[in-house]
């Protein structure tokens, strides 16, 4: 499974963004991440989820899930309109676009898989 995504907003305009392919985690991440996903319902949302109330400054996430047994599947939400199940795998995956891989703020050793993708551009307004 392969999981495309961005994260662009918030106060400093910052984009972070990385694909994570679940082949090449070690088994127990690549786990939990499904495990996220299923939580999540996310092959079940749509396409774009509205924010009952737009602000200023909110991060806006894309997130694409390609998976060998169906077609691929992209969600476009803000902070205000993902939903409560969605916040642990959208949080999860912001720490591995960053190259992290758990909630220690030091840079890892080793990136892993994600390291070579990771772009953390300030976005164009």
């Amino acid at each position: 499974m392969r999981i495309h995504f961005e994260r662009s907003g918030g106060i400093t305009g910052m984009r972070v963004t990385t694909t994570v392919d679940t082949d090449l985690l070690p088994e127990d991440e690549a786990q939990e991440l499904r495990g996220m996903l299923d939580a999540a319902n996310f092959f079940e949302l749509p396409e774009r989820l509205a924010s009952p109330a737009p602000g200023a400054d909110r991060f806006q996430y894309r997130l694409t899930v390609e998976n060998d047994d169906r077609e691929p599947h992209t969600v476009h939400m803000g902070d205000a309109s993902a939903p409560p199940e969605m916040q642990p795998l959208l949080r999860k995956l912001t720490l591995l676009a960053r190259g992290q891989r758990d909630t220690d703020s030091s840079p890892p050793s080793n990136p892993g898989p994600v390291g070579p993708d990771v772009s953390d551009t300030p976005t164009q307004s």
